[in-house]
């Protein structure tokens, strides 16, 4: 494992007056505590809490302050890829994460230091430690040179559709699809559907309807508002 102290130097942190302890912390994942500590070790978990939090709010804050021609659904869509474990966990590679992460005997046999799970979680918990350690303009310095910037390279490719996100999250992690079940609201005067609803539900679960004046935007829209509410937690999605 690389030397912590200079791991932090690596990425232009100040290593001479850290919380050592906190900052182990931020590297241990919870399969090393229960390993060699009997659980008697704090692990990473709360620290990826605050770390996703944190994340969340400087991404868009940065796509609201550089992107003032474009919607709110490609904000969202942009926040989206930005903040994804796939992507997290890219990042994690990108800084050499996985090399001083502390991580269980089983965790380390099954590939662990390289599983997006593991790293785009340690990001995150890194995140936490670099605000807490450094303060708001550290930790959004941060993420503006080794997340956000991530963004220039999706932008010139095709985004996908709201939709398209959600079937791919779900199938990813769950083997099926979420389910459209279209709803007709209003008719005109020869009969012709006008205004469409689409009831959704996802891992068997009823979220909400939504409106539109065709069945792809009752669809679309509704993908939208879904990708907002949920979150992958140890490789399973779950609602907010």
């Amino acid at each position: 494992m690389k030397n912590p102290t200079h791991y932090l130097s690596s990425l232009s942190l100040d290593p001479s007056s850290i919380d050592e302890d906190l900052f182990l912390q931020t590297l241990t994942h919870k399969s090393y505590a229960m390993d060699f500590a009997m659980g008697e070790v704090d692990f990473n978990e709360r620290l990826e809490f605050l770390g996703d939090a944190i994340l969340w709010a400087v991404v868009a804050g940065l796509l609201f302050k550089n992107f003032n021609a474009i919607n709110e659904s490609q904000l969202t869509l942009s926040k989206i890829f930005l903040v994804k474990e796939s992507t997290l966990a890219q990042v994690a590679r990108n800084i050499g994460l996985g090399e001083v992460m502390r991580i269980g005997t089983g965790e380390e046999r099954s590939g662990g230091r390289d599983k997006d799970s593991v790293l785009s979680d340690g990001l995150e918990a890194l995140i936490a430690f670099i605000y807490l350690q450094y303060g708001r303009e550290s930790v959004e310095d941060f993420i503006e040179d080794h997340i956000y910037v991530l963004l220039w390279n999706e932008l010139v490719m095709p985004q996908k559709s709201f939709k398209n996100q959600l079937q791919e999250l779900i199938q990813k992690h769950h083997n099926e699809t979420p389910k459209y079940e279209d709803i007709p609201l209003e008719t005109d005067k020869y009969g012709d559907v006008t205004k469409f609803g689409s009831k959704v539900t996802v891992l068997g679960t009823y979220v909400c309807t939504w409106e539109g004046k065709n069945k792809k935007r009752a669809q679309e829209a509704w993908a939208q508002i879904a990708m907002g509410m949920l979150e992958v937690v140890k490789g399973e999605v779950r609602i907010r």
